[in-house]
């Protein structure tokens, strides 16, 4: 039974074979008679293209935070008259960032100096009066 089954198994191989290189055969011999094959239509889009300038600025949202801060405190307090700044502003060293109102303070600077006088004054009379009392003789 293995006998006659081999050759039964290669004759069967080999129709096979031999029915697929005659069929390839006479679809290149249809297609040969036919002429040249047309390429297949393609679909396309076309866009038109003009020249516009290209901008290189980006705008994006955020916040950003300094390497280095300083926290600035006055003096003296009292209300802000002047803000000499604009915010993120890079400043230097003794520059004039704003103005405290100094109206109640040149006030009172007036009238320290006014007592300095009359303090100098009085002083002055003292001294005159010192020097008087050291001149008159001990027995009188």
């Amino acid at each position: 039974m293995k006998n006659f089954s081999f050759p039964y198994l290669i004759s069967i191989l080999f129709l096979g074979i031999f029915a697929s290189c005659s069929s390839k055969k006479s679809g290149l011999e249809a297609q040969a008679k036919k002429g040249p094959i047309a390429p297949p239509v393609l679909n396309t889009d076309m866009f038109i293209v003009a020249a516009t300038p290209l901008s290189d600025n980006i705008s994006l949202p955020g916040n950003i935070l300094a390497n280095e801060v300083s926290e600035i405190h006055p003096e003296i307090s009292g209300r802000l008259t002047l803000l000499n700044i604009a915010e993120g502003k890079t400043v230097a060293a003794g520059e004039l960032l704003g103005k405290i109102y100094d109206g109640d303070l040149r006030a009172q600077l007036s009238k320290l100096s006014i007592q300095l006088q009359q303090a100098q004054r009085t002083a002055k009379k003292v001294r005159r009066a010192f020097k008087n009392t050291r001149r008159k003789p001990a027995g009188i």
